[in-house]
């Protein structure tokens, strides 16, 4: 599809195999052709991951292999060619405004049958609400917060540091409605029903399972949620120097 002028295995040269791996990453044409018999494609198609390039090669490099084997070519071409670099970093699961309500919707359904989930039900629209990390939230008390002002304030503690700098800023109405409903009898916001301080692994377990009966199966990182908040806001028109200030980014960047 791409070098429709190649005939022989013999033709087959080292540029030719990179001009494929670049054309590959940026055509979704050989996905369309293997899908368009199944009714249950994607009617988007994606754009293929280095790693599937990668093996596309070298399914390749197997076929050149044994070709070279039967002396039909004179060398093995893919030896010169370096495989794409695979980034180890999971792409972020963005949801969409009805995903998130679908997510919440679900939270709260599944804590209706569950008492002991209402907390991670709350905790789940406070942090679509403000971007927070998990590590933050867990470790928030009450002192962090100004009930009457909306002021919230991210700051060092005995045992606990934020991996940003200090801040503050005010949180909006959704926000504040959470820790309305919040237990506020410990020192920490975020606490089971005997008051006990709850975790980054128990908040992920939580959201994990709240995920698969959502449908979103995909989704498995509280911190998915902190993009989704910044995703989100600056799709409302939030100005990247604000959500910088609001998520503690040290530099200006998209999440």
């Amino acid at each position: 599809m791409f070098h429709p002028n190649l005939t022989h295995l013999a033709q087959i040269r080292p540029e030719i195999i990179e001009s494929y791996q670049k054309q590959r990453l940026e055509s979704v044409e050989l996905k369309k052709a293997a899908d368009a018999d199944n009714p249950f494609n994607r009617k988007e198609k994606l754009l293929p991951k280095p790693q599937t390039v990668n093996y596309e090669v070298s399914v390749l490099r197997s076929v050149l292999v044994w070709a070279h084997e039967k002396e039909l070519i004179p060398f093995v071409p893919t030896k010169k060619v370096k495989p794409l670099r695979v980034s180890s970093r999971k792409q972020a699961r963005l949801l969409s405004a009805d995903e998130c309500k679908h997510f919440l919707k679900t939270a709260r359904e599944l804590a209706k049958t569950d008492s002991q989930f209402k907390v991670f039900a709350l905790a789940f629209k406070f942090l679509l609400n403000t971007g927070l990390r998990s590590g933050e939230l867990c470790n928030l008390t009450w002192n962090d917060v100004d009930l009457k002002t909306g002021l919230l304030k991210i700051r060092p503690k005995e045992g606990w540091t934020p991996k940003s700098y200090s801040r503050e800023f005010f949180l909006n109405e959704a926000a504040l409605d959470v820790l309305g409903k919040l237990r506020a009898g410990g020192s920490h916001v975020l606490v089971d029903e005997s008051g006990h301080q709850l975790d980054n692994d128990e908040l992920r377990n939580a959201l994990i399972k709240v995920a698969k009966l959502a449908g979103f199966e995909d989704l498995t990182r509280v911190h998915d949620l902190r993009h989704t908040f910044n995703s989100l806001m600056q799709m409302n028109g939030v100005d990247p120097a604000t959500m910088g200030k609001i998520l503690g980014h040290r530099t200006l960047r998209r999440q």
